[in-house]
């Protein structure tokens, strides 16, 4: 005979005109915490200690305290960071910080604020964390915020050892380059005068052994810049077309046209080497595959003989 499965008991709803209540099963539970003693558990009790106030705004919430401007009753307030700052007191719980520093006036520890300044910004992508800044501006590109930046000093390509400082003696500086051979690239030109008429001139001092490459267009003047870059004329672009694989070191020398603005008993002329470091296969001489000057020797060296041969035939 069959025996039937037991059921689970089903609740029933019962439905009033001003309320809807409910009559759960009745099933077995594990034992459950009850701070008040009212026969709430304290997952379900809004005021677990019974005193008026609800957990949410209680500063004391599993003991009793029902006037909540006195002090604290015992076993109430606990220390997690052991800072000596009570924790309903304290701005930053999970770390140590005594003197309970809070740069924005947020109410959190500057030690637990992901967001030292406020901006929105949050620490980790923030260029000026002591300064609230929400637009970031890095005018000069040294990820320094223009608030947090004790000195304007522009950078290229993050070489930071050579920024361009508009108030020290005139300066020019071409970033370091890698590239393929055979195929051009404009040299960048850059000074620590924005927008000044200048001279310039491009010049190889050092490629590998069998390397002829040369500048094309070396030589010009230019004054519009943005902000530190110049802009070649349009006909006479400075390029460079690596040959051979290897490094090259460019000499950029520039000339200031007029008096400096800055000082005008600053030098009026600098120079700086670049490097470009090129990869790929050799594209100097006319051999093909690495056997041009061997197969040109050789058809040089058949004719001579062939012409050797007529000329002891005629006599």
């Amino acid at each position: 005979m069959a025996t039937a499965s037991a059921t689970p008991a089903t609740p029933t709803w019962t439905t009033t005109p001003s309320s809807v209540t409910t009559t759960a099963p009745s099933s077995p539970t594990p034992p459950q915490t009850d701070a008040d003693g009212d026969g709430q558990g304290n997952a379900c009790d809004t005021d677990d200690d019974n005193d008026g106030h609800l957990d949410l705004v209680d500063n004391c919430p599993l003991v009793g305290n029902t006037d909540q401007s006195a002090a604290l009753p015992s076993g109430c307030d606990e220390d997690l960071d052991l800072d000596n700052i009570p924790d309903s007191k304290d701005n930053c719980t999970s770390v140590a910080n005594a003197d309970q520093k809070d740069g924005d006036g947020d109410k959190l520890g500057d030690l637990c604020d992901g967001d030292l300044d406020g901006d929105g910004v949050v620490n980790g992508r923030d260029n000026c964390k002591a300064m609230a800044n929400p637009n970031q501006a890095d005018d000069d590109r040294d990820n320094k915020g223009n608030g947090c930046d004790e000195r304007f000093c522009f950078v290229v390509d993050g070489d930071e050892k050579n920024c361009l400082d508009r108030t020290t003696a005139f300066q020019v500086y071409s970033p370091s380059m890698k590239v393929k051979t055979g195929e051009a690239f404009r040299l960048r030109l850059f000074a620590n005068r924005e927008n000044t008429a200048l001279r310039y001139a491009w010049t190889v001092v050092e490629r590998p052994n069998a390397s002829t490459a040369t500048v094309e267009n070396p030589r010009g003047s230019v004054r519009l810049s943005s902000p530190h870059e110049y802009f070649y004329l349009k006909n006479n672009v400075a390029t460079f077309t690596a040959d051979e694989p290897g490094t090259y070191k460019i000499k950029v020398q520039g000339e200031l046209v007029f008096a400096d603005q800055v000082n005008p008993s600053f030098p009026s002329a600098n120079s700086y080497v670049m490097t470009v470091t090129a990869d790929g296969e050799s594209t100097g001489g006319c051999s093909v595959g690495g056997h041009g000057s061997s197969a040109s020797l050789g058809l040089l060296l058949a004719l001579s003989l062939l012409a050797l041969r007529r000329a002891r035939r005629q006599s």
